[in-house]
């Protein structure tokens, strides 16, 4: 099943993969940081059905992540 995190398991199984941890950092925060480094600060982030209120909890309006 595509999307499910099923391959993911059992880092994605109670979060989307965007947030499971790598190196104790959600994976999303690495692609944030990378992007504000490059001076990009206006970022759009496309969230479907899948847990959309962890990710948009997490990363709130990016202030905290200077974006």
């Amino acid at each position: 099943m595509r999307g499910l995190g099923i391959r993911f398991r059992p880092l994605a199984h109670n979060r989307p993969e965007h947030l499971a941890p790598i190196a104790n950092k959600p994976n999303i925060q690495y692609f944030g940081e990378d992007l504000r480094e490059a001076r990009i600060i206006d970022i759009g982030i496309i969230l479907l059905d899948l847990m959309p209120d962890k990710v948009l909890e997490f990363l709130g309006d990016g202030p905290t992540f200077g974006v």
